[in-house]
């Protein structure tokens, strides 16, 4: 948690497609009318961000070609991260959640944000939709887990 909210925040990007994703922010948060995050731009090691008041660990795109080598090289990264003791948030699946992901986890620095943001979550969803696998919400998907467990168990 920052110290102020106007400081900060410094953010390492890690894992490739770092610089789409630092445009797509910087040009939210400017129609915003908010400072960006200053960038911490590595791609290899997670050693460089230790500085960083943010981790944001880039997954690999499913569809990339080399699939196999950009998962190799997360679980490197995440070997690292975890390695060092840092936390890190995971920005996965299409650009727009990429995005929405990345800018929610800048609201502690940046509270003007907040009400500019799609609500996501359990709280979020209508009655009926059950969408965990791709929520990103720890909470939804420690349910979606217990509930598998269960119905295993039940067999």
């Amino acid at each position: 948690m920052p110290a102020t909210p106007a400081a900060g925040p410094c953010v390492a990007l890690l894992g490739p497609g770092g610089p789409a994703l630092t445009q797509a922010i910087e040009a939210r948060m400017r129609e915003l009318g908010c400072p960006p995050p200053h960038w911490l731009w590595t791609e290899q090691t997670a050693q460089v961000s230790q500085a960083a008041d943010l981790r944001w660990l880039l997954a690999p795109d499913p569809d990339a070609p080399d699939e196999l080598n950009a998962l190799a090289a997360q679980q490197a990264l995440r070997s690292q991260l975890h390695a060092l003791g840092l936390a890190y948030l995971v920005l996965r699946g299409s650009p727009a959640e990429r995005l929405a992901m990345a800018l929610q986890s800048l609201v502690p620095w940046r509270p003007a944000l907040r009400d500019h943001l799609p609500q996501v979550g359990v709280a979020s969803r209508r009655p009926g939709r059950w969408t965990c696998d791709t929520c990103g919400d720890p909470a939804c998907e420690h349910l979606g887990l217990q509930a598998l467990v269960a119905s295993r168990q039940g067999n």
